[in-house]
């Protein structure tokens, strides 16, 4: 009998016990025992984003108070705004991997129980 959303990952090549996905970042399909990890790296990940979204910062506000700031400026507020759409991202991605998969929230519904068999009529 298969587990409950037990799938077969093609990239991996594994059955993966409530599988979620296959992550390109790590490399490996996500599943039962591989998420708190996965959710650990998406953390640090979103706190590395946030340091370098703040020295950017910073060296965007230097850059611009120099006399003739030049392409230094474009090219920081570039690196700011996409910094800022992977914080969005990893950010979003890391609350809904951090809520509990759905066969932890819910009991699962038995099937319903069969009636008893007749005994047979007749001789």
């Amino acid at each position: 009998m298969r587990p409950l959303r037990a799938k077969h990952c093609a990239a991996s090549d594994r059955c993966i016990e409530q599988f979620d996905h296959f992550c390109p970042w790590v490399g490996n399909a996500i599943g039962r025992r591989n998420r708190a990890l996965f959710l650990a790296f998406l953390w640090l990940e979103l706190g590395a984003l946030g340091i370098t979204a703040a020295v950017g910062a910073l060296r965007l506000h230097a850059a611009a108070r120099r006399p003739r700031p030049g392409s230094a400026v474009a090219w920081g507020a570039a690196f700011l705004v996409v910094d800022c759409f992977l914080a969005l991202s990893v950010g979003a991605l890391a609350v809904t991997q951090a809520r509990p998969p759905p066969s932890a929230r819910f009991e699962p519904v038995a099937p319903p129980a069969r009636p008893p068999a007749r005994p047979p009529i007749g001789p």
